[in-house]
């Protein structure tokens, strides 16, 4: 049914400041066929020593994908994100005139649904429709400050070499 690999560990240490990243993923985790695939994705980060009181920072989250070959050319997906920022150090809007204005402390969720549309071997063309909301105090993150959430529509072209 299943394949549980551990595909990255990444440590990162610089003073102060710890990001422990393991990646499992659950690949193909199909009862049906190959065509589907689902990966869980986790982060956890701290840092210490934070502005005149000296605290301490930690956020993390998890993100899972399931996607579906439809064929060579086509691949559907749908994605749902958790991030916790418990001290609203590391997830800043860019408000007015002070990009740097207030965190938001909470959680975050992201919903994206989208396709991946491979035309030839180089090229890759990646339409998604996210939304995404914040449930939490402090400054709210999106729309300049005065909402809790957003959608958003983008697209974006691949091209390898």
């Amino acid at each position: 049914c299943c394949n549980v690999v551990m595909n990255r560990l990444r440590i990162l240490s610089l003073p102060n400041h710890y990001i422990y990243q393991p990646t499992p993923q659950i690949q193909k985790a199909s009862h049906y066929d190959d065509k589907w695939e689902y990966v869980a994705q986790h982060d956890l980060g701290w840092q210490e020593d934070i502005g005149p009181s000296s605290s301490e920072a930690k956020w993390y989250g998890i993100n899972q994908y399931l996607y579906y070959t439809r064929n060579d050319c086509w691949k559907f997906g749908a994605r749902f994100e958790w991030f916790r920022d418990e001290s609203g150090i590391r997830v800043h809007g860019v408000r007015g005139t002070n990009p740097y204005a207030g965190g938001s402390s909470g959680d975050f969720f992201g919903l994206t649904g989208g396709a991946n549309w491979t035309p030839t071997e180089n090229i890759v063309i990646r339409p998604e429709l996210r939304w995404d909301m914040f449930d939490g105090v402090g400054t709210l993150p999106f729309n300049d400050g005065t909402s809790d959430s957003q959608i958003t529509a983008a697209i974006d072209f691949v091209l390898s070499f």
